[in-house]
């Protein structure tokens, strides 16, 4: 942007006069001339400039070879105009081409004029801008000019033949249609030593279409728009279909298609509702009242809408489709008798002719629950985009804050995205803050409404949209959709099939899924489905209105979940232990809906059942926290379980100690795994024996008492040999390591864990090689052999992202970051070990002081320290990871660690 002018003493204020002006072909000019073109364009600004001056104007803005401008009254505006088409005609234009040769270049400009009363901005340096809705018609104005010629509006052409009479010409060019603007009639004013001959405006032609202004902008659609506008141009492609649940704003995106399209269709486009109609008469009957066409009583409407349409190149678009079986005759009898007529339609449903191309649309972009949540970085979803856009109209000083920003988040995420839901929930934005509406969305179909007439009766609440999708299905598939209501995130064909009563569960899915009530989820291990929150919500509330049924479906859905929480678990520390890991994450929300309704019905064995699985499962993926909080759970139920129940029992114990473990409360870990042993002795559960025996001696080592552990870890060692536990043996093998690793032993440990590593390696245990890495690099640290050491952590680091161990990830982190302190490596250390403290801390480890410990020890200035945690902050995992390996340029190179 240039710096300006010479300027009046203050901008206009008030109605003013809005010029946009520009260099017809300005950007293949500069490409082809560059440096050469240079020059000329500076002459050009320099002229505009003082004839801007001349008559009292206001230079706002000015980039590349555009300017804006804005005079007092529609008399300068114009005569400044006219001078400036004059002196730029009269000026020789020559440039030195790279050949040395001086050509003339018949360089013109555009000139367009509007009168308005836009809103003035100040800006601190004392500079002033204009926005509004008339600049946007002034820069409309001036893109539908050729080179040579000044368009004015109709306001503008109105003041400016007050004040000018007969010293000017005006010839009035029609209505058009300016996009992002709508209708203007467009006037030419000249004089007579003024060019006065010019092809037709650079805009669509206002007769030749119905479309509306939109009263909203479309949000977050860009690539849609693109997409469709590419789509329906395609070379023998008559018919697309916009599919999509109700919500999601078909209708909306099929609006902005056709404006994008209106130039390219010499014969118009129209937009057609179809409200209401359900015969191919009718419908017809519709088509032909929004054409330009006289329709007669004695001819058929569909045969007279075929004729009309032969010969001519337009676009229809058909919404608000209620009868399918009517608009697939409409719509086959148009593209097998004309070749010129493109369809759009907007359906909930494909109409299954051969000639269609369907297109999903989806809802928009939402923070993932990972997401930082920096105010900026979140106004780049979609979803985010339009909630702000849609609370501004209803209180224009509403903004997204450091505050406020994780509940508009979780909004997006609650509300999947769908722009009925956001704008519904927008307006509510001017009463209740983003906390105070995610409270009440147990109550959304209440909240979620408006009484605003401009919108169909079936979108003023989000019940009716979606009711209104859930009367077209016939009863059996109805019933269905209600049993799906009950998972929580994407399912599986086989979860459905455990979960819902259906002769053809298969069929039901694809029918659901062509009526776009139900999302396919993309994921690497297979199919996998998912029903929109909203649309979740509503399907779970008429599966209550039949509680039997609700009850029997509830009961058989915890049971799935809980006996999949137990097939997971009994992958750790196999070559499937990644998988099943990404799945218990993946169904964490199934889960804990499973151990709720246990609870509710008072099933207090399998609600222990399911609490010790959610724990184990939590624990496993490095969520500390969780996993104490699901133990509480099976611990409350413990008082209502029997001595039929002793191995649970004795789960829940060992369970609990290995979290004691985890938070080093040594003496309290002892005392429980204790108990849990004397458990599994009484029941005589031998395999029970060794894992608690094992855990023992990891209790014994870490409080020195070394020869008693080591007992333990013999006798563990020998309980898995007889269970033919490979990979317990090898975890054993590893503890072995370790006890000799704390007394100094550092080559005997290190044999240890070799013979671990083989194992590991060979049994494709990921969770345990990790481990074993890890205390190879520390023994090699230990021997001062950094090198060695950081490679083993690098490793071991790799094996914690692939099991998505959160705990895991951070050790790994902080002995890397330990490693390169001691290697000298300051920044990348203080990146790894802030890195493994904010996951420490988030996920609650006690190994937070110590990664402090270190972190403090660094030789980093304030200014360094400070700036390397304000860059640390708040960023997930996986941003996290990136940050600090970027912070390590020398590192070994890996495939995982990224």
């Amino acid at each position: 942007m240039s710096v300006r002018g010479i300027q009046p003493v203050e901008a206009p204020r008030g109605v003013v006069a809005l010029v946009f002006t520009d260099i017809q072909s300005y950007s293949e000019m500069s490409e082809r001339y560059r440096g050469a073109f240079r020059p000329l364009l500076q002459q050009h600004n320099q002229l505009l400039r003082a004839l801007c001056h001349q008559y009292n104007g206001y230079e706002v803005k000015a980039l590349g070879d555009a300017f804006f401008l804005v005079f007092g009254s529609a008399e300068e505006a114009a005569r400044f105009a006219l001078d400036a088409q004059r002196a730029i005609l009269n000026t020789s234009w020559q440039i030195t081409q790279p050949n040395g040769t001086v050509a003339e270049l018949p360089l013109r400009i555009r000139i367009g004029i509007h009168i308005g009363e836009p809103e003035l901005i100040q800006h601190p340096d004392g500079s002033v801008d204009y926005v509004g809705p008339d600049v946007n018609r002034a820069s409309r104005v001036c893109s539908a000019a050729h080179g040579g010629q000044i368009l004015l509006s109709s306001a503008a052409q109105a003041l400016a033949l007050n004040t000018l009479g007969d010293t000017v010409q005006f010839r009035n060019l029609g209505q058009y249609w300016l996009k992002g603007v709508g209708r203007e009639r467009l006037w030419q004013i000249w004089q007579s030593d003024l060019p006065d001959t010019f092809p037709p405006p650079n805009a669509p032609r206002a007769e030749l279409h119905n479309l509306a202004v939109a009263e909203t902008p479309l949000i977050g659609r860009e690539r849609e728009v693109a997409e469709l506008t590419a789509l329906v141009l395609r070379p023998n492609h008559l018919l697309t279909t916009l599919v999509g649940p109700s919500g999601v704003g078909k209708t909306r995106l099929a609006q902005a298609v056709a404006e994008a399209l209106l130039e390219h269709f010499a014969d118009g486009v129209w937009f057609i509702p179809l409200d209401g109609l359900t015969t191919p008469e009718a419908m017809a009957q519709r088509i032909i009242q929004e054409l330009p066409m006289h329709p007669r009583a004695d001819i058929d409407p569909l045969q007279q809408l075929v004729a009309y349409a032969q010969g001519r190149a337009m676009l229809l678009v058909l919404d608000g489709i209620e009868s399918l079986p009517a608009l697939t005759l409409v719509v086959r009898a148009l593209i097998q008798g004309v070749a010129g007529v493109r369809l759009l339609v907007v359906s909930l449903n494909p109409l299954h002719l051969r000639a269609e191309h369907l297109y999903e649309v989806r809802p928009l972009s939402v923070p993932p629950p990972s997401a930082d949540h920096d105010p900026l970085l979140l106004e780049r979803y979609g979803a985010v985009q339009l909630l702000l856009e849609g609370a501004r109209r209803h209180a224009p000083d509403f903004q997204i804050t450091p505050a406020n920003a994780p509940a508009i988040a979780e909004l997006c995420r609650q509300l999947d995205g769908l722009p009925l839901a956001l704008e519904l929930t927008a307006a509510r934005l001017a009463l209740l803050s983003p906390a105070e509406i995610l409270k009440r969305l147990d109550e959304r179909f209440q909240i979620l409404q408006t009484r605003s007439p401009d919108m169909p009766p079936r979108q003023r609440a989000l019940q009716s949209a979606i009711e209104w999708s859930y009367c077209q299905l016939e009863p059996p598939i109805r019933a269905f959709f209600e049993q799906l209501g009950v998972f929580h995130g994407s399912f599986t064909l086989d979860d459905v099939e455990a979960v819902c009563e259906s002769a053809a569960p298969l069929d039901d899915l694809l029918e659901l899924h062509q009526r776009a009530m139900l999302m396919e989820v993309p994921h690497k291990d297979g199919r996998r489905f998912r029903l929109l929150n909203p649309m979740r919500l509503f399907a779970l509330s008429m599966l209550r209105e039949r509680p039997e049924a609700y009850a029997a479906v509830r009961q058989r859905h915890a049971e799935h979940f809980l006996r999949l929480a137990q097939a997971c678990l009994a992958q750790v520390r196999t070559p499937l232990e990644n998988e099943a890991m990404h799945l218990a994450e993946l169904q964490m929300d199934n889960m804990r809906a499973a151990l709720e309704w246990f609870t509710q019905q008072g099933d207090w064995g399998k609600h222990a059942q399911m609490a010790l699985y959610l724990s184990q499962l939590c624990d496993r993926l490095g969520w500390l926290l969780n996993a104490t909080t699901y133990l509480q759970h099976a611990l409350d139920a413990t008082l209502f379980l029997d001595a039929v129940q002793g191995e649970l029992l004795a789960e829940i114990m060992l369970q609990h100690a290995a979290l004691l473990y985890e938070r080093h409360e040594w003496e309290a870990a002892q005392r429980t795994v204790q108990d849990a042993l004397r458990q599994y002795e009484s029941l005589g559960a031998q395999l029970g024996q060794a894992r608690a025996r094992n855990l023992l001696g990891l209790v014994l080592l870490r409080t020195q008492q070394f020869e008693p552990a080591r007992e333990q870890f013999q006798r563990a060692l020998q309980g898995f040999l007889q269970a033919n536990m490979p990979a317990y043996v090898a975890l054993v093998l590893n503890n072995l390591g370790l006890l000799e690793y704390e007394q100094g032993r550092f080559e005997e440990a290190k044999r240890f864990f070799t013979q671990a590593v083989q194992r590991q390696r060979t049994l494709g245990d990921t969770r345990g090689l990790s481990e074993t890495l890890n205390n190879l690099g520390a023994t090699h640290q230990m021997q001062g052999e950094l090198e060695a050491a950081l490679c083993y952590y690098t490793e071991s680091l790799e094996c914690e992202i692939q099991i998505g161990n959160r705990l895991g990830i951070a050790r790994g982190l902080c002995n890397l970051g330990e490693g390169l302190m001691l290697l000298g490596e300051t920044v990348a250390a203080a990146c790894h070990l802030l890195a493994a403290m904010q996951l420490f801390q988030q996920y609650g480890s006690p190994d937070y002081d110590y990664a402090l410990a270190l972190f403090h020890r660094l030789p980093l200035d304030e200014e360094e320290r400070a700036r390397l945690e304000a860059e640390c902050q708040n960023r997930a995992l996986e941003d996290l990871l990136q940050w600090a390996r970027y912070a390590w340029q020398d590192r070994p190179e890996t495939e995982s660690y990224r």
